[in-house]
């Protein structure tokens, strides 16, 4: 395969792929050979989707739309948590936690990571990968209950809130962040073309 088209074929991929990863390319006159090796955080997102009985690739794709696998991802807001508890080291989590800030991998917000049980636990816990990823698998598989399955809606609940989703259900209309739901299940189905063999 000569050299222009196989950079013309890279040109045309989605440059918006942040998957941290290593693309080995072999070219010769008879075969060209692209193997991708998996995500950084593949195991644990398989294991918590196990565990809540997910579809990986859809947390996955939740995971880049939200973070785009930073597991620091706001870390302003983790800065000021900080300063907080040296002022006022006898708050607990939930006393000094800003209920609409958003944190880690899965962007789990205060107010969320409460209500999943993690209140006993370090307000910076919250930036472990296991951890994040367990409160984001499990608030996913809360809204799948509550919203009779529907992936699309449970997406749309993920971003806006349960009452949110709730309302399109109810209303019989398609949820108002019609664009992250797009973009979440956009990723998803990128993690499943590059990775078949991962299912």
């Amino acid at each position: 395969m000569n050299h222009w088209i196989l950079s013309l074929l890279f040109l045309l991929l989605p440059t918006a792929i942040r998957i941290e990863c290593e693309i080995a390319i072999c070219i010769s006159e008879r075969m060209c050979a692209v193997s991708v090796i998996k995500p950084k955080y593949w195991d644990i997102v398989r294991d918590c989707s196990q565990k809540y009985n997910l579809d990986p690739y859809l947390v996955y794709g939740i995971i880049q739309s939200e973070s785009s696998e930073m597991p620091d991802a706001m870390r302003y807001e983790r800065n000021f948590h900080r300063w907080l508890m040296m002022r006022k080291p006898e708050l607990t989590f939930v006393e000094s936690c800003p209920r609409s800030f958003s944190y880690g991998l899965m962007q789990i917000l205060g107010q969320t990571a409460i209500e999943t049980g993690f209140s006993d636990r370090p307000w910076d816990d919250l930036f472990i990968p296991e951890v994040n990823i367990n409160l984001g698998c499990k608030f996913l598989r809360s809204l799948l209950d509550n919203l009779d399955g529907d992936t699309q809606l449970a997406i749309a609940g993920y971003n806006a809130g349960l009452g949110s989703a709730l309302s399109a259900m109810k209303e019989k209309r398609s949820p108002l962040n019609m664009e992250y739901v797009r973009k979440v299940l956009s990723w998803k189905g990128k993690m499943e073309y590059l990775f078949p063999e991962l299912a």
